[in-house]
């Protein structure tokens, strides 16, 4: 038998899977859960390992079920939501379907479909178990003290069928909305757009999203970067569009950074990740010094430094292809127009 501590109640033990300082979800879960399956179980797994290896297989199905149905809760709140992107705007009493919101209900009834398909799955293993813990008969359990996961059992299965009836239901309803819109709209392609060029805007359209993205995360890995190597450093982004990586702009409010500015400690904890943000920092931004350049690239780590110029070497090859590309398109065009002046 285990000794209770002064002050402590009987189950609030590490050897029987008590955390004493629980800080995250898990620990927090199971410590709920320990109380109600002491007083259950230990009477009969007195055996301090033997416990908390049952009690640990429990808690984790508990935990795991209990976060995936928290997870689909979830996802169902924010389909049904008031996000632009979401169906809420599309339960009000009286809808106007525009062209283009066809793309949100498919994507969302999409969303729906794996909602339904998880909340089988969880179901499935929920009444697997719940059939396991019985005999044969169905109505006794095959240990009494098994009526905890049983009651979990029960409850979780009606939180799964309160949620299947929501989700049914809203799918049903953008279902019906799909098939009001394909009737008001047969055929949504623009006058004078065929569909290959409906299709070659949509690529254009996702690019340009794509692109905007990869700017703003490289301003965010700037921004990170500046403030760990010069935390004294005001960087003011002055960039009027966001189209590309070289349309970020940005100036401080002083002439450049010095040697004495930049923390030689944080240029050693650059990894090889922020390559690209320092390369931006260094030759495109133009806000260290010379000096504090060469102090940089001399302290890098070697890894580090080698994808530095191997990037330094790939971007200004990039910009030479491209701008002999130009030229030479010049050059054809010039040619052809040359052409024709001769033939006329």
């Amino acid at each position: 038998m285990l000794s209770e501590e002064e002050g402590r109640k009987p189950y609030e033990q590490i050897p029987l899977g008590w955390f004493p300082h629980p800080k995250s979800g898990r620990p927090l879960f199971y410590n709920e859960l320990l109380p109600s399956y002491y007083e259950a179980v230990y009477k009969f797994k007195s055996n301090a390992s033997t416990f908390k290896k049952s009690f640990y297989k429990e808690a984790e199905r508990q935990w795991n079920i209990t976060s995936k149905v928290k997870e689909l809760e979830k996802a169902f709140s924010f389909i049904s939501g008031t996000n632009p992107a979401s169906l809420g705007h599309f339960q009000e009493t009286e809808v106007k379907l525009k062209i283009g919101d066809d793309n949100i209900l498919q994507m969302n009834n999409v969303k729906l479909e794996k909602c339904l398909e998880k909340l089988d799955e969880i179901k499935k293993d929920v009444n697997m178990n719940q059939t396991d813990l019985h005999d044969e008969s169905g109505r006794t359990l095959k240990r009494g003290y098994k009526h905890l996961n049983r009651d979990f059992n029960k409850a979780i299965l009606s939180k799964c069928d309160t949620l299947l009836a929501n989700v049914t239901k809203l799918k049903e309803k953008t279902e019906n909305m799909l098939i009001t819109y394909n009737k008001m709209f047969p055929n949504k392609i623009k006058i004078g757009r065929s569909e290959e060029g409906a299709v070659r805007k949509k690529k254009s359209r996702n690019k340009r999203k794509a692109q905007k993205r990869k700017t703003h995360r490289y301003k965010n890995k700037i921004r990170a970067l500046m403030s760990s190597l010069v935390p004294e450093g005001n960087l003011i982004f002055t960039s009027e569009r966001e189209d590309h990586i070289s349309d970020i702009k940005a100036k401080i409010n002083f002439g450049v950074f010095e040697v004495s500015d930049v923390r030689l400690d944080a240029i050693m904890k650059i990894q090889c990740y922020d390559v690209p943000a320092l390369f931006l920092l260094m030759e495109t931004l133009h806000v260290f010094s010379h000096q504090a350049k060469v102090l940089i690239l001399e302290n890098l780590q070697n890894r580090v430094e080698n994808d530095y110029w191997k990037y330094f070497d790939e971007f200004y090859k990039s910009s030479s292809d491209s701008q002999s590309d130009n030229q030479s398109d010049n050059q054809e065009g010039s040619s052809s127009f040359s052409q024709e002046e001769s033939d006329f």
